[in-house]
């Protein structure tokens, strides 16, 4: 098979597990269109049976629709990694298309991470994920506990016994959010915040989404890079964060929309610069405003620096904002 046949196949795989449901080739086509990509149904159908002879898919109950098998996630990882640089821009872009969440009906989709840990760790550390959310470093002030694991697909050939998972609001949301109410948002990059008194300082490092293929915050998050023990304890540490860009003709209407999103539970935004300065350090384009939004899965930062085992999956599945309910219900 050559690159370009290759990169068909990846991207059709890779629509299937980011669906975590068996889709029909119209499916399949439909989500590739907003990827930006177009292929006919007949070309796609022609993708799926090598998939299928490959054990990359296999046929669902109707013959018609297919799910993506372990090996074709696997596939997906190993696959054309220079390909995949960036795909981490178009999936934030595509997310925040698809949501649908109203503020002033509080109701619709939202983006949702989601964190596996054991039981008796969450027993015994939920006071440290609760007080991330009491310092105002979490996207919002909801999450969702689902000790059922069964209805998350992705979950379904791992040992998950005694074990449970908490959804977090993921920070892209507030992307979906503007959207809806016509302002553009530029995603710029993941990073690590310095704060100092309880304020942010400046970036002490970054990945640009554009330039990845991983989301920067699990990256970070993952090599225990944070200091948010610190930060509680003293007002001072590093804490994961997200830079973006706004059109500077909107910023006094974002402004307005952060008092409102603090009132319906689901601000993250840390700072925004003035129209054509720095943040932080951090230069924008001519026309354009600075904007911190806090990591949405900073809860679960303490328990990492800690070497608490924490699988975090971030920008993981759209979900029904009437779901999840806020934080001290459940820490």
């Amino acid at each position: 098979m050559d690159k370009e046949a290759r990169k068909k196949m990846i991207f059709i795989l890779k629509v299937l597990e980011n669906n975590n449901k068996a889709m029909s080739s119209r499916k399949i086509a439909s989500h590739l269109a907003t990827y930006g990509y177009f292929l006919p149904e007949r070309t796609i159908r022609h993708y799926l049976k090598i998939c299928d002879e490959n054990g990359f898919t296999e046929k669902n109950d109707s013959r018609s629709t297919r799910v993506i098998t372990q090996k074709g996630i696997d596939e997906i990882s190993n696959s054309f990694v220079l390909e995949k640089v960036g795909i981490m821009s178009t999936k934030i872009n595509t997310l925040s298309y698809e949501m649908d969440f109203s503020i002033k009906k509080r109701k619709g989709t939202v983006i949702l991470n989601i964190s596996l840990l054991e039981k008796k760790v969450f027993t015994k550390y939920k006071s440290n994920i609760k007080e991330v959310f009491e310092n105002n470093l979490s996207m919002g002030k909801y999450l969702l506990l689902m000790e059922d694991l069964s209805r998350i697909s992705q979950f379904s050939h791992m040992e998950v016994k005694n074990k449970l998972a908490l959804g977090t609001i993921c920070s892209i949301t507030l992307n979906g959010i503007l959207l809806r109410h016509n302002i553009y948002v530029n995603p710029v990059f993941g990073g690590l915040l310095e704060m100092q008194d309880r304020r942010p300082y400046r970036f002490t490092q970054l990945i640009r989404y554009d330039g990845t293929s991983l989301d920067p915050i699990e990256i970070f998050l993952r090599g225990r890079m944070t200091s948010i023990n610190e930060y509680l304890s003293t007002g001072n540490g590093k804490i994961a964060a997200s830079f973006r860009e706004i059109p500077a003709i909107a910023y006094f209407e974002v402004l307005k929309l952060e008092k409102t999103l603090e009132k319906t539970g689901l601000n993250g935004i840390l700072s925004i610069g003035k129209p054509g300065l720095p943040l932080c350090g951090i230069s924008v384009k001519e026309g354009m405003c600075g904007m911190i939004v806090v990591g949405g899965l900073n809860p679960f930062a303490p328990l990492v620096e800690k070497n608490i085992e924490v699988q975090n999956y971030a920008l993981h599945t759209l979900i029904n904002f009437e779901e999840l309910v806020i934080y001290n219900k459940v820490l």
